[in-house]
């Protein structure tokens, strides 16, 4: 496989998963700002992740098909342009219902712009080798996208961290555009296109029935519980610290 054709794409990758980055990135925010501004309850910030997880759960189970059907890269471009529109309008919004709704809607997209890019990613390499090393370059994006995404937060949280949006909303529109000069070659799987929507969940269905795929989902469940559940209240930890000090 030519090297100069895979690059592009790959880049065209790069920048899609540290969208999905920068989408699920804002979770500790959305909970210590629901206390402070929205004035919800710690039990109802707390189920804020439930709104996340939630459909990312469901819609993994649902969205491989369509995505097949659609074209990853058609797929990719659609997510992006759609949490373009939703990230510019969140400022216009301005309440915890919306808080909620985004992250229905972001939880969902994100699921399938990781589904799209793992599955695009087979197109683009050569080897297992090159797929593995592909992997870990993006995952190391994904964090530095999370961490990226939380510093654009703290830069607006003095002023309307809801401008945030309007950054994450122009690299999503940015990321549709730069596929639009992308040529992805998806010859390799225009059979797989042609399979009914019905034998791919059948598939599926066999593969979640898989011991090992069971405990894979387990480990998965319980490092969410670790890392989020941690994570997601160390911002309105950290303000109620500084609080308490300034008032002592």
């Amino acid at each position: 496989m030519n090297k100069t054709k895979t690059l592009i794409p790959k880049i065209g990758l790069t920048s899609t998963f540290l969208l999905g980055s920068f989408l699920v990135c804002g979770l500790p925010i959305f909970v210590m700002q629901s206390v402070s501004i929205f004035h919800a309850t710690h039990g109802a910030a707390g189920a804020l992740e439930s709104y996340q997880n939630i459909p990312m759960v469901i819609v993994s189970f649902l969205a491989f098909s369509y995505i097949m059907k659609i074209g990853y890269k058609k797929s990719l471009v659609l997510i992006s342009i759609f949490m373009g529109v939703v990230c510019y309008i969140m400022p216009f919004l301005n309440s915890f219902w919306a808080i909620k709704l985004y992250l229905i809607l972001a939880g969902s997209a994100f699921v399938c712009l990781k589904i799209t890019i793992y599955s695009t990613i087979t197109l683009v390499t050569n080897d297992k080798k090159g797929h593995a090393s592909f992997m870990s370059i993006l995952e190391g994006i994904f964090m530095f996208g999370t961490m990226l995404g939380m510093w654009i937060f703290s830069g607006f949280i003095n002023s309307n961290w809801l401008y945030s949006f309007f950054v994450f909303g122009t690299f999503a529109l940015f990321n549709a555009l730069l596929w639009q000069f992308i040529q992805l070659n998806e010859k390799d799987i225009e059979k797989a296109k042609e399979q009914s929507i019905k034998d791919s969940y059948l598939g599926i269905k066999k593969l979640i029935y898989q011991k090992s795929v069971l405990f894979y989902i387990f480990l998965l469940i319980v490092y969410a519980l670790i890392e989020q559940g941690a994570f997601s209240w160390l911002p309105n930890y950290n303000k109620c610290c500084i609080c308490q000090k300034q008032s002592a």
